[in-house]
């Protein structure tokens, strides 16, 4: 039963799947937890028996079978780790396409309790509805599909005074998909004249730049092809040979240089853009994986004023995300080290409660890493006296006992490793509670769980989450909603969630818990799918109430008319402080074709003799804080010239800014005696 693979120096297994003629499977991915030693030379596979599991296609709009779909299916457990036991790389039998039922069967699925399996559509016609896969009556696995819409053709050039530009790899990266979860990333490679093009989604904003590791270009963010004008825009990339960055890993106490390592570079590229009406931001630019030289060196280059964010990986130990400038004419330098790079000993006592004997034969001991660096979750057994050992490299590291038997549990977050470590237990506790639903009717079936999580301190720098998963308790609601956890542990933060019968992984919150031992709690109630609250208020009470906040902020108010076809325009032009800084200058009104359906709403309309909301037209009225009116104007949404007009408007009408050294100086001018009681 074993298999022997030659590798390279420097290889690294990323994935093992084993499978049978019988139709046994079994394997693991090194990204996911328990995560292996990609560098390890010997590996052990456990394999199971498989099921037969249809994978069904489904239009989105009629519920119709999709045939001929090629997909690529991901074979996964369920939570809380995702490991993937197969994957299309490592496991030919994952490429599949569906019949005419649009249906297509995997005969070598994993016959788990629990899965996490998800699909990857191949098909360039076909996009995924959902995200997720969803379980049919029959056993199924339901995906549904939309047909993708006509791509548009994009161009651009690079250009340069000094440098070849013919061979360059352009990287053109949307948030905006029509698949959700995912984004759109497309490449392109310059010709002798470095030109390039290529395919884009109409309306979506991409960022453009050239990637390579020699040479540097400027980062763009366009609209490569505009569907109301049918416009392509150029998309202009001028490459230099900027400024060299040297990326520099150590480890160890004597800080040998580790060779061979890769490093993460980006150079950073922040933008927004329009989606459904709502701005919305996020970060791209230019990305690059690099590994160190012998020397434990990367060397690459950047713009010079860029903002860096670069990062290590080396398997189970990563460094913090460090961000990084680039200074005109200066050498830039960055350095990471790996503080631990060996295994430590580690020996522990369990402690028992005062006047407890709790079984400390076989308690569980759940450790490892909640630094952000090291990436490790273990777990081991006590002995008969309460007695445990392990190996860690974790630089801080976190502890949760809990005993055979269930009466006690600890944690310990200890500041030194160097001695034995006594790891002091508390009694455990019940939690009874009740689940309740729209209207207070009683949730049946919903599973109620508890996870028992250790975490560091905070950062936003970590590339590892600062925190630990240990055991989880889990339990399922009655007829009356009613549900009861049995023995948890006390003195920590415990976080209960909700699911649904064939809800989402993700749950429902409920509560964060803090049990403290021998106290007597009521039964918790939770309320799920609570609806969310409505502004009942009228038209003039939203109008006064918009005035008084005018007046306290020093603000005009901005009362704009207009029916559903005009959101987005009134969201980016009118209300958009990016795009027009004196948007934030005024209050607003919002008064929809919606809100005149009610009689008092249409008079209040009328008594201040705006109009009504019309398709196509955006009415807008200035008023001072003590409701003057300034200007009015009505914008046609469908002229060329409306967006300046709009903008022209609120620079008009917009509240002189305030001088804040005036008002400064004027609050100090006020003799300080004034302030002060007189000395008696």
């Amino acid at each position: 039963g074993k298999a022997t693979f030659a590798m390279l120096p420097g290889e690294e297994i990323r994935q093992l799947t084993a499978w049978t003629d019988d139709y046994l499977i079994g394997g693991y991915s090194f990204s996911r937890k328990p995560r292996p030693d990609p560098l390890g030379s010997d590996f052990a596979i456990e394999l199971d028996n498989c099921r037969n599991q249809t994978v069904r296609f489904l239009h989105a709009e009629n519920d119709s079978p999709v045939a001929n779909v090629a997909f690529n299916l991901v074979l996964g457990t369920g939570p809380p780790n995702y490991n993937f036991a197969g994957v299309p790389d490592s496991f030919p039998h994952l490429h599949m396409t569906t019949d005419s039922r649009g249906e297509a069967v995997c005969r070598w699925f994993p016959d788990w309790e629990q899965h996490g399996a998800y699909v990857d559509i191949v098909d360039s016609n076909w996009a995924k509805a959902l995200e997720d896969l969803k379980t049919a009556d029959d056993g199924a696995l339901v995906m549904k599909l939309r047909p993708r819409g006509t791509r548009k053709p994009f161009i651009g050039k690079v250009v340069s005074d000094d440098h070849n530009v013919s061979g360059l790899m352009v990287e053109v990266d949307s948030f905006q998909s029509e698949e959700e979860g995912y984004g759109d990333e497309r490449y392109a490679f310059t010709n002798e004249s470095g030109e390039f093009s290529g395919d884009c989604i109409p309306g979506s904003t991409y960022c453009v730049c050239v990637s390579d590791a020699q040479l540097v270009s400027n980062i763009i963010d366009l609209i490569l092809y505009e569907p109301d004008s049918e416009k392509s825009n150029r998309a202009e990339l001028t490459v230099s040979e900027g400024q060299p960055i040297e990326i520099r890993v150590t480890t160890g106490h004597s800080h040998r240089p580790m060779a061979n390592t890769w490093v993460h570079f980006r150079e950073i590229h922040d933008y927004s853009w329009y989606e459904d009406g709502e701005r919305k931001s996020g970060g791209g630019g230019r990305s690059l994986g690099i590994n160190t030289d012998a020397n434990g060196v990367a060397k690459v280059r950047a713009n010079a004023g860029s903002t860096l964010q670069i990062s290590v990986n080396a398997g189970n130990w990563r460094s913090d995300d460090r961000k990084v400038t680039v200074i005109v004419s200066e050498p830039t330098i960055v350095e990471f080290h790996r503080e631990i790079d060996v295994e430590r000993n580690v020996m522990g006592q369990l402690v028992a409660p005062q006047g407890m004997y709790p079984d400390l034969a076989g308690a569980e001991i759940y450790f490892g890493s909640i630094d952000g660096e090291t990436d490790e979750e273990e777990k081991c057994l006590a002995d008969a006296d309460g007695r445990f050992t392990f190996k860690t490299r974790a630089i801080e590291l976190a502890i949760f006992a809990y005993t055979a038997d269930g009466k006690a549990a600890g944690v310990l977050t200890p500041e030194s490793l160097d001695e034995p470590l006594d790891l002091v237990l508390s009694p455990t506790a019940d939690v009874d509670g009740q689940l309740l639903g729209e209207g207070d009717k009683p949730l049946e079936n919903h599973a109620v769980r508890v996870d028992v999580t250790l975490r560091g301190e905070n950062s936003l720098n970590s590339t590892f989450t600062k925190g630990l998963d240990t055991k989880t308790f889990e339990t399922t609601t009655d007829k009356q909603g009613n549900y009861t956890l049995k023995q948890l542990p006390t003195n920590i933060v415990l976080n209960m969630r909700a699911y649904e019968p064939e809800g989402p992984d993700y749950g429902a919150n409920l509560d964060d818990i803090f049990l403290v031992p021998g106290e007597a709690r009521p039964r918790m109630i939770s309320r799920l799918g609570s609806a969310p609250a409505v502004d009942s208020r009228s038209l003039s009470e939203k109008y006064n109430t918009t005035l008084r906040d005018s007046k306290l902020n020093g603000f005009h108010l901005l009362v704009m008319v207009f029916d559903a076809t005009s959101d987005d325009f009134v969201n980016q032009n009118l209300m958009d402080y990016k795009l027009t800084r004196e948007a934030m200058s005024f209050m607003n009104l919002r008064i929809r074709e919606t809100d005149v359906a009610d009689d008092s709403t249409r008079q209040f309309v009328d008594a201040h003799t705006w109009p009504q909301p019309q398709p196509g037209d955006v009415f807008v009225c200035a008023l001072d804080a003590f409701g003057n009116e300034l200007g009015r104007a009505t914008l046609d949404t469908n002229s060329d010239e409306v967006q300046s007009q709009a903008a022209e408007f609120l620079k008009k009408y917009a509240p002189t800014p305030a001088d804040a050294k005036e008002k400064w100086d004027a609050a100090f001018a006020v003799p300080w005696r004034r302030w002060c009681r007189s000395p008696k």
